[in-house]
């Protein structure tokens, strides 16, 4: 027998839900393998406010996010040769 609509749109709400809260464990994942990492390297024993390590963070993505932008060096030495 077929779904009505309504039955239908529940379904869809419920995995939209689902899909949400996977996305919210992932980063909840994600801020405590930062977070450990952040405590390993001493940053917690620092006296610095949020605004100051948020632009240190910043500055930390921006140095690898321009790396990850170059294309790989020895990937594209490899092609080459083929």
């Amino acid at each position: 027998m077929r779904k009505t609509f309504h039955e239908q749109r529940a379904e869809k709400l419920a995995q939209i839900d689902a899909i949400k809260q996977a996305l919210i464990r992932l980063e909840h994942q994600s801020a405590a393998r930062i977070g450990k990492i952040a405590m390993r390297a001493g940053l917690a024993e620092l006296d610095l406010n949020d605004e100051t390590l948020f632009k240190a963070f910043q500055e930390i993505a921006g140095r690898f996010q321009s790396r990850q932008k170059e294309p790989d060096r020895q990937t594209a030495d490899a092609s080459k040769s083929l």
